[in-house]
């Protein structure tokens, strides 16, 4: 290889989910994240500053995942015999309330934050209208992180930050909380730079991740329609309890509905290419624990039910199951099994729909107020009405339930 023919990272864009892990891992810094036209950032190699080193190559976990999933036998959603599952609800009433689903998000990075440990997930920042990655040791940031949010997250230099953190403090450990390629592409990163065993991996049940430069131009449509400037957002708030969440963003002190943009997430308009074919939307994964919301328990554990939401909790590895044990006593929980937790994103990727590619050709020469108007939700019916439906017929394929 040449000195000016640096290595391909992807050959199509739906094989890149924008880890930032080859970013992150070149010694000499000849890789940017540039966005492209849909607003989703990509790596992109400078010819002149590549070394050939082949580290950008031999970190990209995404493909590697992506090719040991599509060589998988028809039994790969499979339990395997070490993974735990549980439905969790914190004791604390406050932490519940302020939680997107029970509470296990706070309740672990409390046992983190107590001992001194680092905290790396999402905080929004409303003066940029971005997602961006963050490490921090103090409550208030991890009380700024609680919350879904519906944009696929800046990573900015977040997997340095981490090493580097934890070079500086030798005794102590990072928790690490993302979606399964942005986890899986932190461990390789970790596995390469040797420091993966000081690290615990939390990844989400993620329904797919949409556009920043889409959130952002939704952000300034909303701006100029209400004369005001944009302040924080909820994407799940549970005022009207768990399964009816209410969205909105804070203008002014005034609630405004973002409605349309949470219709595109949900109707799979507005995902990354890469989400159509992910390799972690399944039961068992390599990360310590899995966490998310669990969907449906009000039917198949209607004893353990909360309103206020209930956490979905898998856990993987022996270090993950040392950590839920610390765990117990400041929480309720009950023991589930594989039937009893599975929804969409534990079976298969998004699917999409027929207007995807309309939507982006709409967006990019019309602009989001024209989708706005024609990209709505078809039918009054619930999200999570949706969700069952679409799960039942999951099961009646696989032969977990009758018709």
């Amino acid at each position: 290889m040449g000195k000016n023919m640096p290595p391909i990272l992807f050959d199509s864009e739906d094989k890149c989910c924008g880890c930032s892990a080859c970013y992150s891992i070149c010694p000499v810094r000849a890789i940017t994240m540039k966005e492209n036209d849909a607003g989703f950032k990509y790596p992109v190699i400078d010819a002149e500053k590549c070394i050939n080193c082949g580290s950008c190559v031999k970190v990209c976990a995404f493909q590697r995942d992506l090719k040991e999933e599509k060589t998988k036998s028809n039994n790969s959603n499979k339990i395997i015999d070490k993974a735990e599952i549980y439905g969790v609800k914190s004791k604390n009433a406050n932490v519940l309330e302020a939680s997107s689903s029970g509470g296990m998000f706070t309740e672990l990075t409390d046992l983190f934050l107590k001992s001194g440990n680092a905290v790396i997930s999402c905080i929004y920042n409303s003066e940029n209208y971005s997602l961006e990655y963050k490490l921090y040791t103090d409550k208030s940031d991890r009380d700024k992180a609680r919350g879904s949010k519906y944009i696929q997250a800046e990573m900015q230099d977040i997997f340095n930050k981490g090493a580097n953190w934890l070079r500086e403090n030798p005794e102590k450990n990072i928790i690490f909380f993302g979606t399964g390629c942005q986890t899986s592409g932190f461990q390789k990163f970790s596995e390469m730079k040797k420091i993966s065993d000081r690290i615990l991996f939390i990844d989400l049940i993620c329904n797919g991740v949409p556009s920043p430069g889409l959130w952002r131009d939704y952000v300034n449509y909303l701006e100029n329609k209400h004369n005001g400037k944009a302040g924080n957002v909820s994407f799940k708030d549970k005022r009207d309890g768990w399964m009816k969440p209410t969205v909105y963003l804070m203008m002014d002190d005034n609630e405004i509905s973002i409605k349309p943009y949470s219709d595109w997430f949900y109707g799979e308009y507005s995902l990354r290419k890469s989400c159509f074919q992910c390799p972690y939307t399944k039961i068992n994964r390599n990360t310590d624990i899995t966490i998310g919301d669990f969907w449906g328990i009000d039917k198949r554990i209607p004893e353990f039910y909360n309103p206020k939401g209930v956490s979905l909790v898998i856990v993987h590895s022996e270090k993950g199951k040392k950590i839920f044990d610390q765990l117990k006593s400041h929480i309720d929980y009950i023991k589930s099994d594989e039937k009893t937790c599975l929804q969409p994103r534990l079976i298969s990727s998004a699917a999409g729909n027929s207007d995807n590619d309309n939507f982006w050709k709409d967006y990019k020469k019309k602009g989001v107020s024209y989708c706005v108007r024609k990209y709505k939700r078809k039918s009054n019916i619930s999200l999570f009405l949706k969700i069952k439906i679409k799960l039942r017929s999951i099961l009646m394929k696989l032969k977990i339930i009758k018709s």
